[in-house]
Parts: structure tokens; sequence; C-alpha cells
């Protein structure tokens, strides 16, 4: 038995980068012990979020990279992107009647740790989801 998958890209950002991502957690998943549906589709979910606001709002971004480690006790995504610093933010939802700004909020709901941070010019988001014994 595995005792963990492990699975990455680089590349431009461009909208099939959601699909890359899709292909690299399950390529993850498949080379792991089996973990619930309901935290692989919270990961899915998280990685998709932060994705989604580098397409939407990372203008200078043009590369991305995900890295997706999956071990018996714990699903690890870590992104990075070369586009422009992130606003601050507290991770909480926005105003019910805006059209944006709940990407964050989503990821911080659904994560069990994570954060994002400014390293050598690079935007690196880091996400962990605890899978139960």
């Amino acid at each position: 038995m595995s005792d963990g998958g492990r699975a990455s890209f680089r590349g431009p950002v461009a909208p099939d980068i959601l699909a890359q991502a899709q292909a690299v957690l399950a390529e993850a998943l498949a080379g792991a012990p089996p973990v619930p549906v309901s935290i692989a589709g919270r990961a899915d979910l998280a990685i998709s979020e932060v994705l989604s606001n580098i397409l939407q709002h990372g203008e200078e971004a043009t590369e991305v990279s995900l890295a997706v480690e999956v071990t018996p006790v714990l699903i690890t995504a870590l992104i990075e992107d070369d586009g422009g610093e992130v606003p601050a933010g507290d991770g909480t939802m926005t105003d019910p009647e805006a059209e944006s700004g709940r990407g964050r909020a989503i990821v911080s709901a659904v994560v069990d740790r994570g954060g994002y941070e400014r390293r050598n010019g690079r935007n690196v988001w880091r996400l962990e989801l605890d899978v139960p014994a």
C-alpha cells in the first residue's frame, strides 16, 4: 500500500488550469490511501477557488503552479503564481449583495489550515485539509 500520492503542474495562466488542477488532484488521490469523498471535494473546491481568483483578478499573472500531496492524514496543496501581490483580506464573507469577493471566505471555510504569503516575487497559497483516521 502506498503511503501517499503526489502530482503537480506548472504552466501559463489560462482557463484550462481548472481542468488541469482537477487532473492533478485526481492523480495525487489515486496514488494515496482512500480519502473520504467529502474531504476530496473540499480540496477540489479550495484549489478551484484560488485558481479562479488568479484567472479573474491576477491580471499580471502569466504562470501558475500547483503541487498536491496526499498522505494518510493530510492533503496539502501549494499554489504559486507570478502575478502582483494579492490585496490583504481577512477571509470573511462580503456583503451578500456583492457580485464577487467570496473566494477567500470559501477557501477559509473549507480548509483546516492555510494561508497566503508573498515570497520571492510570487504569490504562494498553502492549503491543508486533515484526513480523518
